[in-house]
């Protein structure tokens, strides 16, 4: 403190350097930086190696297909910066896909609240949620386009002060209608 007053006594603006950004973004880096090679191993050895072959191949054909070395720093940097990360590994909505991998913000993740373990192992309710706009949800959820359409009827106009945190499950903002999907 005595520092900043000597500096303010002389009329100078006080000068404050932040450690932890640099510390971050080096834990990041290091992150992205190793490579990953996926591989999977046998059960046991010599008999099920033709089986850890085929599930190692198809492991490296999904992580250069879905960009798996792109999506590694962004749940790297949730993880460092907000202390919990998700990826959703899933079947492949397109026709011809294996499998997808979505990476889900720290903000869009759903967890039990009353779960006791760290990676919510016993929790009864794991998913995300995503605001779209009416008319790709209806696109995407085609049994439900008549409902979604009959939601965004009547929809609040957003907050100026919070654009990115309607109150409810559906919203008007700029003259686009959008709803609150949640994937359980």
């Amino acid at each position: 403190q005595k520092e900043v007053d000597d500096i303010e006594e002389r009329h100078q603006p006080v000068v404050v350097k932040t450690l932890i950004a640099p510390a971050i973004d080096h834990a990041v880096g290091f992150f992205a930086q190793r490579q990953i090679d996926p591989m999977a191993r046998p059960r046991t050895v010599n008999m099920h190696d033709d089986d850890a072959r085929a599930a190692t191949d198809m492991l490296r054909y999904l992580a250069d297909v879905e960009r798996f070395d792109d999506i590694r720093p962004m749940f790297a940097f949730d993880c460092i910066l907000k202390g919990i990360g998700a990826v959703f590994i899933g079947g492949g909505e397109e026709e011809g896909s294996i499998a997808e991998i979505l990476w889900i913000s720290w903000d869009r993740l759903i967890t039990d609240p009353r779960s006791r373990m760290p990676l919510y192992e016993d929790s009864n309710v794991r998913g995300f949620a995503t605001w779209y706009p009416v008319d790709e949800a209806a696109a995407r959820y085609p049994k439900a386009k008549d409902k979604l359409k009959d939601m965004s009827r009547n929809a609040p106009v957003m907050d100026e002060f919070h654009p990115d945190l309607p109150q409810g499950f559906t919203c008007s903002y700029q003259n686009e209608k959008r709803v609150l999907v949640v994937d359980l």
